[in-house]
């Protein structure tokens, strides 16, 4: 995606941030469905400004309507959470998928190893080059206390295809530790992703 876009698509989230009605609005279902009506009497909105307000934000891909009987409106934040994590991942060298701040060495191993965004492989015999993959793997995941294991394969999948193996390498280099099928971080990972 090209900054360019990214900035407008930031701008225009920005924007509908910026009104007070929009978050009134987004507010009401982030954890219920609601229909239109059900909107516009608890926003004090009449229904025409509230479909307007509805509109703007479906379009933005902040809502999404649920068909059960009749139409009503669900708060999805998806598009929010990639926007920001494009936003946050905008400052990684294109070439290398790090930092800008890297050393030169860790930016010759990323560049092994990445194509983008996508991970080409996990280095296997050397140890050092391997741990160096893994702590940039584990700072493109959104950070979290702890992870299902579902989820944490649902932020692996589009870097790297055998999300199962870096599960796994988390938790041998003590990145990570699993009970139960929940990852949590250990210090030790804490400290890689600083």
């Amino acid at each position: 995606m090209t900054e360019n876009l990214t900035t407008e698509k930031i701008g225009r989230l920005l924007l509908l941030f910026a009104d007070p009605v929009h978050l009134r609005v987004l507010s009401l279902i982030l954890d219920e469905d609601l229909a239109p009506t059900e909107i516009a009497a608890r926003s004090m909105l009449n229904l025409a400004a509230t479909m307007r307000h509805l509109r703007a934000l479906q379009q933005a891909g902040l809502v999404k309507t649920v068909v059960a009987g009749e139409t009503r409106y669900r708060a999805t934040l998806d598009q929010l959470k990639r926007t920001a994590i494009e936003l946050a991942t905008s400052s990684r060298d294109p070439e290398t998928a790090s930092v800008g701040d890297v050393s030169v060495d860790t930016r010759e191993v990323l560049s092994a190893f990445f194509a983008g965004s996508q991970l080409k492989a996990l280095p296997l015999r050397n140890r050092r080059k391997k741990m160096i993959v893994l702590e940039e793997l584990l700072r493109r995941i959104p950070w979290k206390a702890e992870y299902k294991e579902a989820e944490l394969d649902a932020h692996i999948k589009p870097i790297y295809e055998d999300y199962c193996s870096v599960r796994r390498a988390w938790v041998d280099f003590m990145y990570m530790v699993r009970n139960d099928g929940v990852y949590t971080w250990t210090r030790h990972g804490m400290d890689a992703i600083e």
